[in-house]
């Protein structure tokens, strides 16, 4: 039986590396029998996918390194060779992929559209994105985003208490880097930063701090 960490470790036993998404995920690709030739995955935050699917040799795309170090640990703990491996930054060339991609949705809906940017010029035409969410975490906006980068956007019922978006028919289109950075003006100075960072339209309070102490130097 496979087993699966919180990075950094947790007391709380209520808190597991894996959810309901995940097993939904899992079940509607069962279900579909899609070809999961080079499949790529999105926000596996701890990389329960990245091992339940390893066979399949994916391609993980990942937001954080601490996301990147969970994925080894837990590849390691379940005795996955690290050479079997293909971890890259959302800020890399992702290389090409196959017409399967898997994703669970961020709470933070700029960082679901940078994922969509950076899906839309490399999924193939016959491609499909298979994104799970909890329930509890819905908004209008996720199917208005979706809206944007795929023609057809077909929601699940729901199965403990999570859904499945299905996105199909891309809409391709050529994206500047810059769609991929906010742009926000705070104390006379203009501070571009990428979509899922920080705040989408101001600067934070932990932000502010940061930038009224930093000490830089040519």
């Amino acid at each position: 039986m496979k087993k699966y960490v919180r990075l950094p470790n947790t007391n709380d036993h209520s808190l597991k590396a894996w959810s309901a998404v995940d097993e939904h995920i899992q079940k509607h690709l069962e279900a579909a029998e899609y070809n999961l030739t080079n499949l790529s995955i999105f926000h596996d935050r701890f990389g329960y996918l990245t091992c339940n699917l390893i066979a399949h040799k994916p391609i993980t795309i990942a937001y954080l390194e601490s996301q990147k170090q969970s994925i080894l640990r837990n590849a390691s703990t379940n005795w996955i060779s690290l050479n079997d491996l293909n971890i890259i930054s959302i800020l890399e060339d992702i290389p090409s992929i196959g017409s399967v991609s898997i994703m669970k949705v961020p709470k933070s809906l700029d960082l679901f559209r940078l994922y969509l940017i950076k899906l839309i010029d490399i999924l193939p035409l016959d491609g499909v994105v298979v994104a799970g969410f909890m329930t509890r975490h819905f908004t209008k906006a996720m199917l208005e985003i979706a809206a944007e980068y795929f023609d057809l956007v077909e929601q699940s019922m729901a199965w403990k208490k999570s859904r499945i978006l299905t996105l199909s028919n891309p809409k391709k289109s050529n994206n500047s880097p810059s769609e991929i950075l906010n742009s926000i003006d705070y104390n006379e100075y203009n501070y571009r930063q990428y979509l899922g960072v920080f705040s989408a339209n101001h600067i934070d309070y932990a932000t502010q701090f940061l930038l009224e102490h930093i000490d830089l130097r040519d």
